[in-house]
Formats: C-alpha cells, sequence, structure tokens
C-alpha cells in the first residue's frame, strides 16, 4: 500500500491536478473569521479519486478462498500474464515454459498477485475516471494507460526473470526496491501527460470573507 500513498501524495501535489487557493480576509474587526477556500474542482477529484480507488483495491486485495468462484479467474488472468512474459523471454531463450502461473527456465518465476502491477493500474485508472475529461477521451486514455502499465510490468517480470539467472544476489533488490520505484514514477508521469492536454480543473474565483 505504500505504492498508494506515493502516488496519492505525488500526484495531488502537482499544479496542474490540484489547485488549491488560499485566501485571508482583510485584517480589520473581522479578521478572525479569515478562513480557506478550496477550489470545489480540485475537492471533488480528490474525493472521487480516494472512493473509487480505495473500493477497487479493496476488491484487489480481498483474501478470496481457494475454493471459491473467483480464484479460478484469478489464476487464469495470472496465467495469461506468465504466458506474455514467456512469449517475450522464449525469444531470448528458448527452452523456457510456462506452467500455470510459473515461469521455468534458467531461474523460476511465479507469478502472484501484486506481481502483475494492478494496484498501481487501479490508482492510474482511478486518477484518470476522477478527472474531468469529456467520456470518450477519458476511455481512450485508460485504455492507453492500462496498455502502457501491462507492457512496462512485461518488462518488468523478462527483466527479473533475466538478473535471477545471472545476478541472483541482485534480484530482490531489483524485485522489492528498483523495479516498485520505477513503476510509481512511471505511472505519475504517465498519468500527468494524459491529462496535460486535456481540460483542467476550473479555477474558481476566491472569495474573501470579511
Amino acid at each position: 500500500m505504500a505504492g498508494a500513498f506515493f502516488f496519492f501524495a505525488f500526484a495531488l501535489g502537482h499544479r496542474d491536478v490540484c489547485r488549491l487557493k488560499f485566501t485571508r480576509a482583510p485584517a480589520g474587526p473581522n479578521y478572525a473569521a479569515g478562513m480557506v477556500a478550496v477550489n470545489g474542482a480540485a475537492l471533488r477529484f480528490v474525493a472521487r479519486f480516494g472512493a473509487l480507488s480505495a473500493v477497487l483495491l479493496g476488491f484487489y486485495y480481498f483474501p478470496y478462498a481457494d475454493t471459491g468462484a473467483v480464484k479460478p479467474w484469478i489464476d487464469l488472468y495470472l496465467h495469461g500474464y506468465a504466458a506474455s512474459a514467456g512469449y517475450v523471454l522464449r525469444v531470448f531463450e528458448p527452452g523456457v515454459r510456462v506452467l500455470g502461473q510459473e515461469i521455468v527456465g534458467r531461474y523460476g518465476l511465479r507469478i502472484v498477485k501484486t506481481c502483475d502491477a494492478m494496484d498501481v493500474t487501479i490508482l492510474v485508472v482511478s486518477a484518470l475516471v476522477a478527472w474531468p475529461f469529456p467520456w470518450r477521451r477519458r476511455a481512450i486514455a485508460i485504455l492507453i494507460a492500462v496498455a502502457a502499465l501491462y507492457l512496462v510490468n512485461i518488462v518488468r517480470i523478462c527483466s527479473l526473470y533475466c538478473i535471477g539467472a545471472r545476478f541472483p544476489s541482485l534480484f530482490e533488490t531489483a524485485h522489492l526496491d528498483v523495479w516498485p520505484a520505477i513503476l510509481l514514477v512511471f505511472a505519475v508521469g504517465l498519468f500527468l501527460s494524459l491529462v496535460a492536454r486535456g481540460p483542467r480543473p476550473s479555477s474558481e474565483p476566491a472569495h474573501e470573507l470579511a
């Protein structure tokens, strides 16, 4: 969940995403009644993003029973990830095989939840849904984001396989430290680039309190 907080803080701190206006009443008898005026559009963006990402992350991290109806679909989805990475790896190493969620070769990898970059994908998609796009443009931005994050994560999985096969002592560092940071930076940059040319939250004038 650390990734969620980093993305939230970084993205909302960008001036094009959340414009918060602060104003203070002029000095006088009513000076103590001065308040901070917050851009309504930015506040709505924060609320929508927070609510949607919380719900989707809740569904994703829910501990589904191994014997339930959902588990086979999750396994099939993760097998698809393993198969995609295995297809790429076989270009360089024909002996690589995919067995269920496992990539078998000079180094063994098992694709499980959280290996699929779904948490980062949920955050980006939630931010795009919350952004004030026309729905058609929003849908296109979401498709681009999902595809881009999927491709980057395939590169991540393939690179981790190669690191494990050639430099096994570096695997944990690359897996737990380097690649999570790369994914977060890429996700934030992707989101900001997708909204850069789109409409921005309206700038309502800040009202001073007399």
